[in-house]
């Protein structure tokens, strides 16, 4: 091979890695925020439970309430990486190299199995399997959480349009007494609970929904008739029906790609022995502090600061003579 053609051959592959370079730049999107800007939401996380015995009732609420500010103290449009200065009621954290691009939350949050979790045990009672467990989140932990994003909503919704394989097997369980292994699909457990995903009751009208533009994700499954509570009699497992079990998950953010809201609320009731035991759970991290996290929420006051509360309330309906 000759000089010539060896000189060539390497300008080519340095123009090819220049122009591949430039080419992965222009496919990301500025973010609508940069070093120097100062971001504050509420936290509030609140777990109302009511215990009920014929007409007795014991009432107890916890609540954690707060403010978390970002002080944004370096950007790194390159790698899509930030530094910042967290506080918040617990102290000053320095989160820095946080990623933010849009392809590393999709990887980090959109896998279906971080997202759901699900649970098939076998009732050897009834000899049938039963379903005893759903989660949904889009946060696994609170460190996860994507507070500044890469506002490319094309990829995030993408994203989503990709984690929702109907074929996808969520759970497997073998029956104990024949050679036959079960095989929950995710197109199983949809269609056998109510849902309404983006709006949408039918998860194939739902995937249509996440199109280029959306930056605003909301999901509510209902298993009121599907879900069963495990517990031990003393010689079996016996599992019991809710009376009530819902999961609603909203996830939104600006144009700017700052987090507007995330919320999680689950909402269950279970009766056991004549006991009724009611759960009304919710977290909510939204744009504006306290004030913006607590709206529409009239049990508590927001008040700045940490505020951890186990207060109970008895009330006693007297019986009729």
């Amino acid at each position: 091979m000759s000089k010539k053609i060896r000189i060539l051959m390497l300008i080519n592959a340095i123009a090819a890695i220049i122009l591949v370079s430039n080419i992965a730049t222009a496919q990301a999107v500025p973010p609508g925020w940069n070093a120097g800007d100062i971001y504050v939401w509420g936290y509030r996380d609140t777990t109302l439970t009511t215990i009920t015995e014929d007409e007795d009732a014991i009432g107890l609420e916890d609540s954690t309430n707060y403010d978390i500010e970002y002080n944004i103290t370096a950007l790194d449009t390159l790698n899509r990486e930030f530094d910042a200065i967290e506080t918040d009621a617990y102290g000053v954290d320095f989160r820095d190299n946080r990623d933010y691009a849009a392809s590393e939350f999709v990887n980090d949050e959109l896998d279906l199995f971080d997202f759901f979790s699900v649970n098939y045990v076998w009732d050897y009672v009834n000899n049938v399997s039963v379903f005893v467990d759903f989660e949904a989140n889009f946060f696994d932990n609170f460190g996860n959480i994507y507070f500044l994003i890469e506002p490319d909503w094309v990829v995030i919704n993408k994203g989503f349009t990709d984690m929702y394989n109907v074929s996808e097997v969520m759970d497997t369980l073998a029956d104990p007494y024949e050679p036959i292994t079960y095989n929950y699909t995710l197109g199983n457990i949809m269609d056998a609970i109510s849902i309404k995903i983006m709006g949408k009751s039918k998860l194939s009208s739902a995937v249509s929904q996440f199109t280029d533009s959306k930056r605003k994700w909301t999901f509510e499954f209902d298993l009121s008739d599907y879900i069963k509570k495990e517990q031990w009699n003393g010689t079996d497992n016996i599992y019991y029906d809710y009376d009530l079990y819902k999961i609603y998950v909203e996830l939104e953010y600006t144009k700017e790609g700052v987090l507007d809201r995330s919320e999680i609320q689950f909402s269950s009731k279970l009766t056991i022995d004549g006991i009724t035991v009611d759960i009304n759970y919710e977290e909510v991290i939204a744009l504006g502090g306290m004030k913006a996290a607590s709206a529409n929420f009239a049990t508590f006051a927001a008040i700045g600061g940490l505020v951890s509360t186990a207060l109970i309330a008895i009330f006693i309906k007297r019986r009729k003579k």
